[in-house]
């Protein structure tokens, strides 16, 4: 297993959506939060998982919700960009690439 780090706006977004779900329906948010984990523990598994994204990238679509887990893989981690919601404009993450805390490949 590797390690999974987050970029700090990975984080706030996957609180953000998982606080929208509940105000919608009460456990919503926590089922999207437990797929979010679940999503994490096999990426630090096996990190080639998902399909090819954009700039290097992957991602792991959150079943029966409208987000996606993009992240990238270095030799010693694992790197979530972004917990995005598949409407919102694509590309909006790429900046936060360069803001691993390891450094690039």
């Amino acid at each position: 297993m590797m390690p999974v780090e987050y970029h700090p706006d990975a984080l706030e977004e996957l609180a953000d959506a998982a606080c929208y779900c509940e105000s919608r329906q009460t456990g919503l948010g926590q089922r999207f939060h437990r797929l979010v984990q679940q999503i994490e523990t096999e990426i630090s598994e096996h990190p080639e998982t998902g399909f090819i994204h954009d700039h290097e990238t992957r991602m792991r679509l959150i079943r029966k919700f409208p987000y996606g887990v993009i992240f990238k893989s270095y030799s010693d981690h694992v790197f979530i960009v972004a917990v995005a919601h598949l409407s919102r404009k694509p590309g909006y993450w790429r900046r936060r690439l360069s803001s691993s805390s390891k450094g690039q490949p």
